[in-house]
């Protein structure tokens, strides 16, 4: 399958999926932007709101699992270019989502904005995140979505 661009062909899917919640309201809007490979498991995505872009791994299926019995935490690597990232995450309640830190959701970001592969392993599943679109996806996510028209009076 072959997908045109504006600045020609490419053969590569794009993984990046973004929506957004408007409520009319800028303190409650949200958005989303989602890495979503049907090839792993493990998928990471970032949330902005009025304030904060934060950034998460999660799991579409099966658990994280903690460092040792007992643990409350779990290491995830993240390899980008030379350098090694290993960051020792807590875990959530259900064990399916992590929040990163402040600190790599920045580095993640500026990584992607650099076009930089980033690989992913945490509990032996591993995902390789292709910044090839992130560009576009990360302006459409920031943007958020417009206002919603809300119906005013009874429906018939």
């Amino acid at each position: 399958m072959f997908l045109f661009t504006a600045g020609g062909c490419s053969n590569t899917p794009d993984f990046w999926h973004t929506d957004a919640i408007s409520t009319g309201n800028p303190h409650y809007d949200s958005s989303r932007l989602i890495y979503d490979s049907p090839l792993s498991h493990l998928k990471l995505e970032f949330l902005k709101t009025e304030k904060n872009t934060t950034a998460y791994l999660f799991l579409d299926q099966f658990r994280f699992t903690p460092n040792s019995p007992g643990s409350r935490s779990t290491e995830v690597f993240f390899t980008i270019g030379e350098t090694i990232l290993k960051e020792s995450i807590y875990l959530r309640e259900g064990r399916m989502r992590l929040k990163l830190s402040p600190e790599l959701t920045e580095q993640i970001i500026f990584s992607l904005q650099e076009e930089k592969e980033i690989a992913i392993v945490a509990n032996e599943l591993k995902e390789t995140i292709d910044p090839s679109s992130f560009q576009m996806a990360f302006a459409k996510f920031l943007k958020g979505s417009e206002p919603l028209n809300f119906i005013k009076g009874p429906l018939e």
